[in-house]
């Protein structure tokens, strides 16, 4: 009997959760949209220019080239499978790789040029972020941040398993404001922490629930003209945005008043006016115009 309670209770949650966020929805134009294939695995996008990007395919892996959402280009890569994130810094590419503990760092024709480790032990990256000239990196089954020299040596690092300030469950994903802010995702912590470019704590965002301003499973971070926050929840499949103080202001949603719904946003970029966001179930890269955002 109980156990039929709970899937009665499920059915009702899954049902009837988009009702339970506010209807304060922030309109964005979808300008493109690219589907794969079931043997792929679209990980996470790089803006070449408005009209072109890069996508890394783990499954194989490769990296593709689209101009205006027209496959134009395929570059297999010499890393292992299941890259877990794909950022561009200056002239060089980063791959996170958990299961090989590495960032794999590639040059401009996406060979690999170096790599980033863990000399002191375990290491399992899920995204890479730059600010003053070091790398900041989620170590996700390890539960902390960890700040890397351009050298690739290991300067800093702060948490542990936890639910406190500067404890984490699963980091996953970093975005940085100009300032150096991290904003960093915890899925099972379900919360967005605030920390300065040190390592200091300064604020969180969300925590459990599935009304506005709250969580399930956060995934994906990004910044918006160094003033807005989105944030994307994997399971939810919505993304919210907050200002960089953590106050909610809406959630993204069509030019017919319907919520943007997804299967399972994992990674957004943002280049300028355009949102790409990598929807980890559909398979599926969608890309929206930001203009008139306000």
């Amino acid at each position: 009997m109980r156990k039929i309670l709970l899937l009665v209770l499920f059915f009702l949650f899954a049902n009837n959760v988009g009702k339970l966020y506010a209807l304060n929805l922030i309109p964005v134009k979808k300008v493109g949209e690219v589907n794969f294939k079931k043997h792929s695995l679209p990980t996470d996008v790089v803006f070449r220019d408005s009209d072109s990007f890069y996508l890394l395919d783990a499954y194989e892996p490769a990296v593709l080239l689209y101009e205006n959402f027209q496959k134009k280009r395929k570059i297999k890569l010499n890393v292992p499978d299941d890259g877990m994130c794909f950022e561009r810094h200056e002239n060089k590419y980063f791959i996170c790789v958990p299961a090989e503990s590495k960032i794999y760092i590639l040059n401009e024709d996406f060979r690999i040029a170096g790599s980033i480790k863990n000399s002191q032990g375990a290491f399992n990256p899920t995204d890479i972020a730059f600010y003053d000239n070091k790398f900041y990196v989620a170590d996700n089954d390890n539960h902390r941040v960890m700040v890397f020299n351009e050298k690739g040596s290991l300067i800093n690092k702060k948490g542990e398993y936890g639910f406190d300030y500067l404890m984490f469950r699963y980091p996953f994903d970093i975005a940085i404001d100009s300032r150096g802010d991290l904003f960093v995702s915890e899925v099972i912590n379900t919360r967005i922490q605030q920390l300065t470019y040190d390592l200091k704590y300064v604020n969180y965002i969300g925590g459990w629930g599935v009304s506005s301003g709250h969580f399930y499973r956060p995934k994906g971070v990004v910044i918006y003209k160094d003033k807005y926050l989105f944030a994307a929840d994997g399971y939810m499949g919505l993304i919210q945005v907050f200002d960089k103080k953590g106050n909610f202001i809406g959630v993204l949603g069509d030019s017919d008043g319907k919520k943007l719904k997804f299967a399972s946003p994992v990674r957004m970029t943002i280049y300028k006016d355009k949102l790409a966001v990598t929807d980890f179930l559909d398979k599926s890269v969608k890309i929206f115009s930001l203009k008139g955002f306000k």
